[in-house]
């Protein structure tokens, strides 16, 4: 390549970075705008128990095995993914940062399965997410999965897509749209169900105490029912 084409590349590189940059700037703008009072202490109140929690696992825990250590590193890389989804969703990236939801909820799956079976067992087979995690598996993970396959059309309009004098035209950039907040949504419910499974196991595996805890958890999940992000069941 001659010295004028690699100029145009890095100077195209440059603009292309800095309009993302701008568009991220901008989503973020608009989620915390919308943000209500209520949703705001709830996506607080969670990222704060799991970091307080996060820290507990840095002890030693009591009788260790394979299948335990196998679990912290599931639980490690759950936390990791948790933070990174959401601040992809509020940057506009609703497509890449449900993609990582669906990762997280096999995760949590194989998390459960390493309850009652062996490393060797499990070792190199899918997570089963439909049969461990019951209602959650059977009907939040097909949409995730159609997410990060692109499996329809639909999936698009995560990408903000419009449509002038007849032609259909998607953006390169992110972009925040209200329908994200049924992404955060989703992530919080799987995020709910795997902090129930981690103080429990913090309590039989390491020297702490789960009442305060519990009581937070107790706490995050009536003002999730009360904004109706989790519904509960009248069977």
């Amino acid at each position: 390549m001659n010295q004028n084409t690699i100029e145009e590349l890095l100077s195209s590189l440059g603009q292309f970075e800095a309009m993302i940059d701008k568009a991220e700037i901008s989503s973020k703008k608009k989620y915390f705008d919308g943000e209500t009072q209520a949703l705001k202490d709830i996506r607080l109140f969670l990222n704060g128990l799991i970091s307080k929690i996060a820290g507990t696992l840095r002890t030693s825990i009591k009788h260790p095995t394979f299948e335990k250590g196998y679990q912290i590193a599931l639980s490690a890389s759950f936390i990791r993914t948790h933070f990174l989804l959401h601040r992809l969703l509020f940057e506009g990236h609703g497509v890449e940062a449900m993609t990582l939801c669906r990762k997280n909820l096999e995760n949590l799956t194989r998390i459960y399965e390493l309850d009652k079976n062996t490393i060797i067992k499990l070792s190199k087979k899918t997570p089963n997410v439909r049969n461990i995690l019951g209602n959650l598996g059977k009907f939040l993970y097909p949409t995730l999965s159609e997410i990060a396959h692109f499996g329809t059309m639909d999936i698009s309009a995560l990408l903000s897509t419009k449509i002038e004098s007849g032609i259909h035209s998607v953006s390169i950039y992110p972009n925040y749209e209200a329908e994200f907040q049924n992404l955060i949504n989703a992530d919080i419910v799987i995020s709910l169900r795997f902090l129930a499974w981690l103080i429990l196991f913090c309590e039989l595996n390491l020297d702490y105490n789960p009442k305060e805890d519990m009581e937070i958890l107790y706490v995050l999940g009536n003002m999730c029912i009360e904004e109706k992000i989790l519904v509960l069941s009248k069977a």
